[in-house]
């Protein structure tokens, strides 16, 4: 490959990166204007996601020579599971806070990947990872915004912050699960996650009262299933490969940007001082760990 083609692949990724990160921030909005409860909601891109990926897999032949292991089935169900409670949860979260305080804090995923990596794997946890996860659990106490009188008002604020912390937690276990499957292609493992949602919430889905589902809404769950899981996966998974780790860590910042814009551009809720603060050190800390930033000096050892 010459160098001008290796530039222009490039470039490619990184336009295909962008456009993600910007979908991505916008999935609140879509969830929110359907004006429908979170099952149903998952429910539909799940299904309509699975059959954009479905046909996409079969178009460009992924499903050849596919051979799923007891180990890698089970490793595939096991992500699809916890990736389908992890859209539960983020999209209870916009319903009880709001889109830009459930993305600041649904982006804690890294710092809960490498707990578990230290923890189940063994992964070498370091002085410097330890004090910015501290400051990203500071930023955390900032960008929830909670206080006494929010408490009093609106007592369903606090479980929005929970559920969306335990959507990055879900997000970084997928994440984790994931790690051991590179023998299926990304756009099957997709397809096998939606099918998975699919049968999750199938019996918790009131079938009998779609009729009264404005067309609007199904506009909104279209969007869902075809441009936010469909669309967003190619893009991601053809970015990826072509990009290095520290550049992607960096960019993964456009999706909380543009949700907490879209957030404010829509339901005119923009983010307090201190809630912005609090996303900064997330943010900074979040880059950190994912670019080994030193922070802490370097002790000397005598010779």
């Amino acid at each position: 490959m010459t160098v001008d083609s290796r530039n222009t692949t490039q470039r490619r990724a990184i336009i295909e990166l962008v456009l993600a990160m910007i979908i991505g921030g916008t999935v609140g909005v879509f969830a929110l204007e359907t004006r429908l409860d979170a099952y149903t909601v998952v429910f539909f891109r799940c299904l309509f996601g699975g059959i954009f990926l479905g046909l996409l897999c079969l178009a460009m032949g992924y499903f050849r020579g596919l051979r799923l292991t007891r180990r890698l089935f089970a490793l595939a169900v096991l992500s699809g599971v916890a990736l389908v409670i992890n859209w539960l949860a983020l999209f209870q979260a916009f319903h009880l806070t709001s889109i830009a305080v459930s993305t600041m804090l649904y982006h804690l995923q890294p710092f809960w990947i490498v707990v578990m990596g230290a923890v189940f794997f063994g992964e070498r946890f370091s002085a410097d990872k330890f004090v910015w996860i501290i400051f990203a659990f500071v930023g955390l106490a900032l960008a929830a915004g909670v206080t006494a009188q929010m408490l009093q008002s609106n007592a369903g604020y606090l479980l929005g912050v929970g559920l969306a912390i335990l959507a990055s937690f879900t997000y970084a276990l997928t994440t984790v699960l994931t790690k051991g499957l590179g023998a299926i292609p990304p756009q099957v493992l997709a397809f096998i996650h939606t099918c998975i949602g699919v049968l999750m919430l199938w019996s918790l889905v009131d079938f009998a009262g779609l009729h009264a589902v404005p067309g609007a809404s199904w506009g909104w769950l279209l969007g869902l299933g075809l441009i936010h899981t469909g669309l967003l996966y190619i893009l991601m998974y053809s970015a990826y490969p072509k990009l290095q780790t520290p550049f992607i860590a960096v960019m993964a910042f456009i999706y909380p940007v543009v949700a907490i814009f879209a957030d404010w551009l829509v339901y005119d809720r923009p983010i307090s001082l201190w809630q912005g603060l609090g996303f900064l050190l997330i943010a900074g800390a979040s880059l950190g760990v994912n670019l080994g930033w030193r922070i802490l000096p370097r002790s000397r050892r005598p010779a």
